[in-house]
């Protein structure tokens, strides 16, 4: 009789690990299962504790294969996997023991569903729960542009086979390319339930940021098909008229101002920067930059006050370029000279993708956050309500997705041109690209300075953190 479910165990070196992953299958109160285990050339202890399961579990199939990555170990189980649905378990983590019987109940009684993911706990390095994950009401929620997890999500075989699988093109997030090809073209389920146990740890994959950036770079340009012209717009006032302005001041090797347009200038699909002041100063230094990108323009002085908003601004200065053709405006500050450009053009995509009219460039904050009610400090969400309550004791922290902080942390905002002078602002779909702590690092005041002078000084150290 074939298998109803696979669940394939992906390992690398998590022989401390992998006992609990694999334990947590074999237990499984739905029995019409296979496992497949994938260690991707294991330099650790791993193969022996394997080797001493299929011992103990001779239906259990085992494939040590010689470090080819996450991708293609993916698709190697997609090929020998026999069952009707398909799990990936990272070897680090573990599911709950009627996970598959519920998941794949569930599928069952939604015939249209192709790919269903549950809600989760996050554990530390020796199992004990951090927090209860609660992911969005994905019957009510209209903007889908947080995906599921790349692990414990249950597809239908076949539907993964015919869509081309994994794509063997990128070695992470696979969870956001596969949730880019499914959630327009099929159903796709979240059950608001914890089924599994994610751990984070300092050696998962998740912590290497530069790799997910990347990949994740990749991923978005792959799934954005329109073609767009961008310009990016970039407001100072400059020493003349803001005494405490370091526009042209040193930071590290180069001066503030650079850091900004440089940024700016790598991504191809902005076409123009707009360099708009009243300073002459900064008008005459962009223009010995020659940069052919740059267009400095002279701001008047009524829209250089303190209390102008930057964006009425930036649509006087665009209704003066009547030649320039352009789709969106990216808004761009200097005081976050450490942008990474590949964030920007994550957010050009995203605006792309999902049809939005602005994007945020921000930082998620996991902080308590109260507001005062007059009474007394009041928690703003649940998560802050839940860790005050907490304080002390043993009970799990829930966080909710939708009730998730995002700080603008004032790095960029991207505008679709088409709703840049609309004057229904309540009405706007935004969305968001998360920015990695560099890049939302932002230089507020003389002790901000200081401390960016120091990473400025040693960038390529603090790139890699």
């Amino acid at each position: 009789m074939l298998p109803k479910v696979t669940i394939y165990i992906l390992n690398y070196n998590y022989g401390r690990f992998i006992s609990k992953a694999i334990e947590s299958c074999v237990s499984q109160s739905f029995k019409q299962i296979e496992i497949i285990i994938i260690d991707d050339g294991s330099t650790d202890d791993s193969k022996k504790i394997i080797n001493l399961y299929t011992q103990k579990y001779p239906s259990l199939i085992c494939r040590f294969n010689n470090n080819q990555g996450l991708i293609k170990s993916c698709n190697t189980a997609l090929k020998i996997a026999r069952g009707k649905y398909i799990l990936r378990l990272d070897a680090d983590d573990w599911l709950d023991r009627n996970a598959i019987e519920i998941m794949y109940n569930k599928m069952e009684k939604n015939k249209n569903v192709e790919l269903l993911f549950p809600d989760y706990y996050e554990v530390d390095k020796d199992d004990n729960v951090l927090h209860t994950i609660r992911r969005h009401d994905f019957i009510k929620a209209k903007l889908l542009d947080v995906p599921a997890h790349g692990a414990c999500t249950l597809f239908r075989k076949k539907t993964l086979l015919v869509n081309g699988g994994y794509d063997e093109n990128f070695n992470c997030q696979d969870g956001v390319e596969i949730w880019l090809r499914f959630y327009k073209k099929f159903k796709v389920m979240n059950l608001n339930l914890p089924l599994f146990y994610y751990r984070r740890h300092g050696e998962n994959l998740t912590v290497n940021k530069k790799k997910i950036l990347d990949n994740r770079n990749r991923i978005l340009s792959k799934h954005n098909n329109k073609k767009f012209n961008a310009l990016a717009y970039i407001p100072i006032r400059g020493k003349k008229y803001d005494k405490f302005s370091q526009d042209l001041t040193k930071l590290g090797n180069k001066n503030l101002i650079d850091w900004t347009i440089d940024s700016l200038s790598k991504v191809k699909t902005i076409s123009h920067i707009l360099i708009s002041s009243p300073d002459e100063n900064i008008l005459k230094y962009v223009k010995k930059l020659k940069n052919k990108k740059i267009i400095p323009i002279k701001r008047t002085l009524e829209l250089s006050t303190q209390g102008v908003i930057i964006e009425d601004s930036m649509i006087d200065t665009l209704k003066r370029l009547k030649k320039i053709k352009f789709d969106y405006v990216v808004m761009s500050k200097l005081n976050n000279p450490f942008r990474n450009n590949k964030h920007i053009e994550n957010a050009l995509n995203l605006i792309n993708i999902f049809e939005l009219d602005r994007v945020f460039g921000v930082y998620v904050e996991n902080k308590i956050y109260f507001r005062h009610d007059g009474n007394t400090l009041k928690p703003l969400r649940y998560y802050d309500t839940s860790r005050i309550l907490s304080s002390g004791s043993k009970k799990i922290n829930v966080r909710i997705e939708s009730e998730e902080i995002y700080k603008d942390c004032g790095s960029f905002i991207i505008y679709d041109k088409k709703h840049l002078y609309s004057k229904k602002k309540n009405k706007l779909k935004i969305g968001h690209e998360n920015l990695d702590y560099l890049s939302a690092y932002q230089i507020d005041n003389h002790f901000d300075w200081l401390i960016a002078d120091k990473i400025a000084k040693d960038y390529k150290v603090f790139e890699n953190l």
